[in-house]
């Protein structure tokens, strides 16, 4: 009686599992994602998250978060973010038959959610560096834990649009 409450149980989930209804727009954003992962992972970054929004079928966000073994300042964040940033933008973009599943298209910052957790700076030093940068709504924010250790929030060190991080790394790329 068991083995066969066991086999109908199993009979059920496998059913179950064949029809989960994954639509075009889920294993194009799933696509997406993987390549992203793969190309940041080989740049040292390790994922810890995927994610993304979407309104009446169409993507309006698409979101991965990625730790990295390093402490990062501004500008070393900036170069990482940006990096992830036009890579992910320049995936979807170039990516065939994609544009039908997102609400605007070609895509810009404004679309993509990055998030990149570094290692943890010393209390006594912590405004000088970043531990995490986040990319949201075309703006690079950076942050680090507040200096007040009763407050457990994360404190903002600086603040830029995506565009003037862009333009920052270009500058610094045509010295």
């Amino acid at each position: 009686m068991k083995t066969h409450i066991l086999i109908f149980g199993l009979l059920i989930l496998t059913v179950s599992c064949v029809n989960s209804g994954i639509t075009s727009r889920e294993k194009s954003s799933a696509m997406i994602r993987k390549v992203f992962i793969q190309e940041m992972e080989n740049e040292g970054l390790q994922a810890i998250g995927t994610g993304g929004a979407e309104r009446e079928g169409k993507t309006t966000q698409i979101s991965v978060s990625f730790q990295i073994n390093k402490l990062m300042d501004i500008a070393s964040a900036r170069e990482i973010i940006v990096e992830a940033g036009s890579s992910l933008i320049d995936i979807i973009n170039t990516t065939e038959n994609i544009s039908q599943f997102f609400v605007d298209y070609p895509v810009s910052s404004s679309i993509v959610r990055i998030i990149i957790i570094g290692k943890k700076p010393p209390p006594e030093d912590s405004l000088n560096y970043v531990l995490t940068v986040f990319l949201t709504d075309g703006k690079v924010r950076y942050t680090t834990d507040d200096p007040n250790p009763e407050n457990l929030r994360l404190y903002t060190v600086h603040e830029e649009s995506f565009d003037e991080a862009l333009a920052i790394i270009d500058t610094k790329k045509n010295k």
